[in-house]
């Protein structure tokens, strides 16, 4: 027997990764900028990145659409 809850909220599917990005991978904003590593996705299908602006660590998250993959 179904739960009640999962009649009124279906689960939740993860979006797609059409990129094939994992956790480690490194990436940079096809826009230029500086190479990111891939800390994780979202629920809601961005990827979130960090990287270092000096001795700063910053992190951000971006559409899957505005990131390549780079090489090491």
């Amino acid at each position: 027997m179904a739960r009640l809850i999962d009649k009124i909220l279906p689960p939740i599917a993860k979006p797609p990764n059409s990129l094939r990005l994992k956790t480690g991978d490194l990436v940079e904003l096809k826009s230029g900028g500086p190479k990111m590593t891939v800390i994780g996705l979202s629920l809601h299908g961005f990827v979130i990145c960090q990287w270092f602006d000096g001795e700063s660590l910053r992190r951000a998250r971006f559409f899957p659409s505005n990131v390549a993959v780079t090489k090491n």
